[in-house]
């Protein structure tokens, strides 16, 4: 019987969670769907509490150089109007200053990171069903029809985890009717004037 950590999804959750098992010398495995490390979408904000996580797994230092850096989220109106200013981050206060930086760089660095450490990611594994379950050992099927077993297994395969509907079969996920646009321009091409600060999410 395997005596590790199982973890299905290799996304940003379950990348962190190998480094943070394998610091602690606990043996664990990942299992991904793709068939490889996830290089879509869009750019995150990560806050000081994140940050101080991601410094703590030595990953902070290996993306700052492609992340902007800011403290403060400005909220204006249709017409421009300023509304309201929200304390995001702030290096003399919180430590770190808040974060944004393209999810694919994120995974791409926490991947890299796992590799080092020497953490298996097993892709194009599927999770399908769990199979048997005891006080110490879990045993589950992937949709390719082998199985896998170990003394924990955890669910970090996103908002339609499969996991999750084995834990919890009548919890659905809701959307919350909130919605955020954003984008990235190359400062190269913009001309605002000096001390404007450059709204840069829509939020419905």
């Amino acid at each position: 019987m395997s005596t590790h950590v199982a973890i299905i999804g290799a996304g940003l959750s379950g990348l962190a969670l190998a480094l943070s098992l394998h610091q602690q010398s606990i043996p664990c495995t990942l299992y991904e769907a793709r068939s490889a490390p996830l290089n879509i979408g869009g750019a995150i904000m990560l806050s000081p509490n994140a940050l101080r996580i991601l410094d703590t797994l030595g990953v902070y230092s290996r993306i700052r150089s492609e992340a902007y850096d800011f403290d403060h989220l400005y909220f204006r109106s249709p017409a421009d109007t300023p509304l309201d200013t929200y304390e995001f981050g702030g290096a003399a206060k919180y430590g770190y200053s808040g974060m944004r930086i393209y999810r694919h760089v994120l995974i791409r660095e926490l991947s890299t990171m796992v590799a080092e450490a020497g953490v298996p990611i097993h892709y194009h594994k599927k999770f399908s069903r769990v199979i048997t379950e005891t006080e110490s050992s879990i045993t589950w099927e992937f949709e390719d029809g082998t199985t896998e077993t170990a003394t924990c297994l955890v669910g970090a395969d996103g908002i339609h985890s499969k996991v999750r509907k084995y834990l919890y079969p009548e919890l659905e996920p809701k959307f919350m009717n909130a919605m955020a646009v954003t984008a990235a321009v190359p400062t190269a091409q913009l001309a605002v004037p000096e001390g404007y600060n450059m709204p840069v999410t829509i939020m419905n």
